[in-house]
């Protein structure tokens, strides 16, 4: 009965003996990558680009992220969604992120100035930006807006995450106070010394990235404010360019 016992050890002994080596030895472990495609550097103002991504895990295989999001460093200039379809605001450059938790890749775009209007850099004339702060607190308004001068065309636009509070006779103006002592003419671009109109028909979208474009006649650097205005009364909100 020793013997069996005995014989039962040492050959538990040499299995045990034979696992070392191979059975038991880790996979690799690498560090985990995420990289940004395509590596473009420019985009022209008003161009659009979807970004995608390929993340490899610690073992090297290639999986599809888990919590991926995608950011600005500069939204006024360069706008991207959380598809990762980045649109060109305005002049500038900005960098696009991509992370899924901690690992993140980056993207610059539009380094040099005369790559985001596709001429030189003497084609933006006026560019200035603000931040919308709501008048009272009746009326909600977040996010910024930009107004630019691009080879003669000028536009105002706001950013992706920008929303109003909506209003039945919603106008946009560009002005220089904000005490609501405004003119509104419904159906045109009106002008008086302290406003200009830019939208001629009432608002009947409330948020995301809007764009109009400013009648000639209206010189934008005679105004200060960019201001959401309802003509039965109340000022929505203004933000202030610089």
């Amino acid at each position: 009965m020793v013997k069996l016992s005995q014989t039962l050890a040492i050959f538990s002994l040499l299995l045990s003996a034979s696992c070392v080596g191979t059975d038991l030895i880790d996979d690799p472990i690498i560090a985990e990558k995420l990289t940004i495609s395509p590596r473009i550097d420019s985009l022209t103002v008003g161009k659009e680009q979807v970004f995608t991504t390929k993340f490899t895990n610690k073992y090297g295989i290639e999986e599809t992220p888990k919590a991926l999001a995608w950011r600005s460093s500069d939204p006024t200039k360069i706008s991207i969604d959380a598809t990762g379809k980045a649109k060109v605001l305005a002049t500038g450059k900005a960098t696009i992120y991509a992370s899924n938790g901690n690992v993140v890749d980056s993207l610059v775009l539009n380094k040099n100035s005369n790559s985001s209007t596709g001429g030189s850099s003497g084609d933006t004339t006026f560019l200035k930006t603000g931040t919308f702060q709501a008048i009272s607190g009746s009326y909600s308004i977040k996010g910024k807006v930009t107004v630019r001068t691009v080879k003669g065309k000028t536009e105002i636009v706001t950013s992706p995450d920008f929303a109003v509070s909506a209003g039945p006779s919603l106008y946009l103006l560009l002005t220089n106070n904000t005490n609501g002592r405004y003119t509104v003419t419904p159906g045109a671009n009106a002008v008086n010394a302290i406003s200009a109109q830019i939208t001629p028909n009432r608002l009947s979208v409330f948020s995301g990235s809007l764009t109009w474009v400013v009648p000639t006649n209206i010189v934008v650097s005679d105004y200060r404010y960019v201001t959401f205005y309802c003509s039965l009364g109340p000022v929505f909100g203004t933000a202030e360019l610089q």
